[in-house]
């Protein structure tokens, strides 16, 4: 079950990064998007895999975003930097933590392993360059 929570909350955040490309021109953060889609990619397509080996069927997602000029987004709705590093930072965080809690209630230890894994890999993600 916390495995696909997981993966659906994966690729939501898919759906908030794409967002996130589209209102930022700023290369640090453009850096960290584009590195957390890369990361939670591979990390969701890690799920998916385990997820359909163990028959499980897999919750509807949302399709990509497509990318666009940020400029072009007005201001009234287009987020600050700040605002899109806040949104990023609270997801993996929370991200982290939903790790740690579904790996103490696990029973399995390869579902355990795989959830450590991604907890690691998510604090690499949240640490500073």
């Amino acid at each position: 079950m916390d495995l696909w929570t997981l993966y659906t909350a994966f690729h939501e955040a898919h759906s908030l990064y794409y967002i996130a490309l589209n209102m930022t021109t700023d290369p640090e953060l453009l850096h960290t998007i584009r590195s957390s889609i890369e990361g939670s990619r591979t990390d969701t397509k890690m799920i998916e895999d385990f997820l359909l080996k163990e028959g499980v069927p897999l919750p509807l997602t949302n399709a990509e975003k497509p990318l666009s000029n940020p400029d072009s987004v007005p201001e009234g709705v287009k987020l600050t930097d700040d605002e899109i590093a806040n949104l990023i930072s609270v997801k993996i965080a929370a991200s982290i933590t939903f790790c740690a809690q579904a790996m103490i209630k696990t029973v399995r230890t390869d579902v355990g392993l795989m959830l450590f894994s991604l907890q690691v890999h998510l604090m690499e993600i949240a640490s500073p360059p």
